[in-house]
């Protein structure tokens, strides 16, 4: 009898997740982590052409969806707009 490995067991494949203050250590750390588990990425971030470029990162070295949105945390309207990017390019979202 086989069992699927741990990876396989916590696979995120088909999940999109949202990474808020991205671009921080911890925020790469994590935005790596769920797209090495397979989710498709939205990583938010005050600077725009930074959060792109990161997501170009994940997408060629974990071979997934990633999006790169500049946000603002601290002001509603730029929350609203960035989930709503997210949501019309990767689709509904899992994990914040």
């Amino acid at each position: 009898m086989t069992f699927p490995s741990v990876r396989e067991q916590f696979s995120l494949v088909g999940k999109i997740a949202i990474v808020t203050g991205a671009l921080g250590t911890l925020g790469r750390y994590f935005s790596a982590a769920l797209a090495e588990s397979g989710a498709k990425v939205a990583v938010f971030d005050l600077h725009e052409n930074e959060t792109a470029e990161f997501a170009c990162e994940l997408t060629r070295k974990y071979g997934v969806q990633a999006l790169g949105v500049a946000c603002d945390v601290a002001d509603p309207l730029s929350v609203n707009l960035a989930v709503q990017k997210t949501v019309q390019e990767l689709g509904a979202i899992h994990i914040l």
